[in-house]
């Protein structure tokens, strides 16, 4: 199957977003949209109507990709990231190895949207697990717990550092999405490894 173009765009958004408004949020969101645009690439009887359903899926597909080296971060320090990247980059390698194959068998045993339909039940599950993932942006959860401890006190003098350093939402938004782009630009072994591509898989 040919190759999803939206799949290298979305990382641009939301990667800095979920810097914004948390990892778990980028997760559902995103999975919920891939889940409900395999429906009319199953049901598409045109190309027209699956080219669009699978660009559109193919950008919401692109968000855990680029948010789970977040995530690993969040959850491990430094020196004990290796093998938590290690397995992540390993599925990443592999998708693209074993996707035709488990695609070209399922269209071979069952028709082509078949290949969708399975797709559809199987994002199905991934998006009632991310329901269930717990935050892990460490500046999030302090302001949660902030807010929690203000409620239960009635003390109002809790406050986090970014809320005593508070940039607002619109300016921070704004650096968190210019940032990839300077990166690319200004960086020449971000721009390097953008031109060598990315993982991508042809199941997708």
């Amino acid at each position: 199957m040919k190759k999803n173009n939206a799949f290298g765009i979305g990382p641009l958004f939301f990667a800095p977003l979920s810097e914004v408004v948390g990892r778990t949020l980028m997760y559902q969101v995103s999975i919920f949209f891939f889940f409900i645009f395999m429906l009319p690439s199953a049901l598409s009887k045109n190309m027209a109507t699956l080219v669009v359903a699978r660009q559109i899926a193919g950008l919401a597909a692109s968000a855990p990709i680029c948010n789970v080296g977040g995530t690993v971060a969040d959850i491990w320090a430094v020196e004990e990231r290796g093998v938590p990247m290690a397995v992540f980059s390993f599925t990443l390698f592999m998708g693209p190895c074993l996707g035709p194959l488990f695609g070209g068998w399922i269209a071979e045993k069952a028709g082509w949207r078949w290949i969708y339909w399975v797709l559809f039940i199987f994002t199905g599950v991934c998006f009632a697990f991310t329901l269930f993932i717990p935050e892990t942006l460490a500046p999030l959860l302090l302001r949660r717990k902030v807010e929690k401890l203000r409620k239960s006190t009635g003390d109002e003098s809790y406050r986090t550092l970014e809320e005593l350093e508070r940039v607002p939402f619109f300016e921070t938004l704004k650096i968190s999405l210019l940032r990839p782009i300077v990166m690319l630009v200004a960086e020449p072994i971000v721009a390097l490894f953008s031109f060598c591509g990315s993982p991508r898989n042809d199941f997708l």
